[in-house]
């Protein structure tokens, strides 16, 4: 879990509830008709905009928030040169096929295979 992501969302949390307490009790914060409009009205519009299966999707990307998996930059750096190794030896195109773990470096690899300018990559 990232700590920066969980100290943010408690930080966040901790500051509104001390606002809501020194300002004389929660009750004049909270207003449970209106909650209800812009809660479950947001979830019934994402609803109509999205399909099901995106829509249920968002949860599985909104878990990678608090899920952080550091990258060995060794590792990293070992597969680079054994991809650039591959290139020089067979061409770009050898590189289409690679399985690659980091999802940057394989978008990276994806266009210098379909022939976008260095620039660009």
């Amino acid at each position: 879990m990232d700590l920066a992501t969980l100290l943010g969302i408690l930080g966040a949390f901790g500051i509104i509830g001390g606002a809501m307490t020194m300002s004389g009790g929660i009750g004049i914060f909270v207003d449970v008709p209106s909650m209800l409009i812009v809660l479950v009205g947001t979830f019934f519009v994402v609803l109509m905009k999205f399909n099901l299966s995106q829509f249920l999707g968002c949860f599985k990307i909104a878990g990678k928030a608090f899920i952080f998996k550091l990258v060995d930059p060794v590792d990293l750096i070992d597969e680079v040169v054994e991809l650039a190794d591959d290139a020089r030896k067979n061409g770009l195109l050898s590189l289409e096929d690679k399985e690659v773990s980091d999802a940057f470096l394989q978008s990276g690899i994806q266009l210098l295979v379909d022939g976008h300018d260095p620039e660009v990559v």
